[in-house]
């Protein structure tokens, strides 16, 4: 059996072997399929980074973070917190230092924001290791949020605000599934 966990890709329904498919807000009809909501995960950041009174928020990705960012663009919309593009980062770098990134561009055009949402963990490390770097205090000076909730994410100096969503729970779904799927 196969378990894709991979919210960013099409595959094709031609796959014979029995195959479980994990996501994030997607409805394919080709595959058993697990969710977990993105959507309500960036509403609820963005909500919140907006009660604390934020109204300059960034967004960190990369090019395997599309569906974050468009996210973040519709929850910035729907909350009706103005968002440009000078906001919104995508690096070519993956992992921390796509967070790198991101903060080294915001402070060379003199628009760091007062809240960053990072794609994952990672970047929000990256993000928070080049404020640092720069000077700047995380959460006194810049607010960041990261998503998926690393256990690292605890230990840091400064431990990273983090959105969790289920996973062991949709992993030994998953894999329930896949089982019955192969028995049947």
């Amino acid at each position: 059996g196969i378990i894709i966990i991979d919210p960013c890709r099409k595959y094709s329904n031609e796959v014979l072997i029995p195959t479980v498919y994990i996501s994030s807000d997607s409805n394919r009809k080709e595959f058993d399929e697990l969710h977990f909501s993105l959507k309500k995960a960036m509403n609820d950041i963005m909500l919140t980074l907006k009660k604390l009174g934020h109204t300059h928020i960034g967004f960190a990705g990369e090019p395997l973070t599309p569906s974050e960012q468009e996210h973040f663009k519709n929850s910035a919309k729907a909350l009706s917190i103005p968002v440009n593009s000078s906001q919104i980062k995508i690096s070519q770098k993956r992992f921390e230092e796509a967070g790198r990134d991101a903060v080294r561009q915001w402070i060379n055009e003199g628009c760091l924001p007062t809240a960053i949402i990072a794609a994952y963990d990672y970047i929000a490390i990256g993000v928070m290791k080049e404020l640092s770097q720069n000077g700047y205090r995380v959460p006194e000076d810049v607010s960041v949020v990261g998503i998926n909730d690393i256990t690292l994410a605890e230990f840091l100096d400064t431990p990273l605000s983090s959105v969790s969503y289920p996973k062991e729970e949709l992993c030994r779904e998953a894999v329930t599934l896949v089982f019955k799927k192969i028995d049947t």
